[in-house]
C-alpha cells in the first residue's frame, strides 16, 4: 500500500507493508461498506470525512480501555509493534523505514529492550 505525501504525518509519501491476514481482513472491510464513502477515508466520523488526530487517541484509548488494558496510550500499540519486530531479530534500519522515521535514534526510543531480547542476545553467543 503508498500512501501519498498529503495523508502523512512527516508529509513524505511511502509504501506500507500489511501482513496478509490485515489484507484479507480490510479487504473484506471495503467489500461489506454498503455506501461507498465519496471522501475516500477508510474510517470515517458521523460529522466530518476523517477522523482528527485527537479523535483517533480518544477512539485508540476507549479500545484499550475496553480491552483492559490499563496505562495504553495512542502510541502503545506502536511501540509493541516496533518492539516485538526488534525482538524476533529486525534491523533497526528497516524499523526505522518501517515507521516512517529519518532517523533510527526515533525508532530507538520506541523500542523496549526487555529480558527476553537479552536471554535470546545471550544464546548467540554460544
Amino acid at each position: 500500500m503508498t500512501l501519498d505525501a498529503a495523508r502523512t504525518k512527516s508529509k513524505r509519501a511511502r509504501k506500507i507493508f500489511l501482513p496478509k491476514q490485515m489484507q484479507r481482513q480490510l479487504k473484506a472491510y471495503v467489500s461489506s461498506i454498503t455506501k461507498r464513502p465519496q471522501h475516500g477515508y477508510l474510517f470515517s466520523t458521523q460529522k466530518s470525512a476523517r477522523f482528527s488526530a485527537n479523535t483517533a487517541t480518544q477512539h485508540l484509548q476507549r479500545l484499550y480501555a475496553r480491552a483492559g488494558i490499563a496505562g495504553a496510550t495512542s502510541h502503545s500499540g506502536r511501540r509493541t509493534w516496533l518492539t516485538n519486530l526488534s525482538q524476533k531479530g529486525v534491523s533497526v534500519f528497516v524499523l526505522a523505514d518501517m515507521a516512517g522515521h529519518r532517523s533510527i535514534q526515533t525508532t530507538q526510543r520506541y523500542v523496549t529492550v526487555n529480558d527476553e531480547m537479552k536471554r535470546n542476545a545471550a544464546e548467540l553467543i554460544a
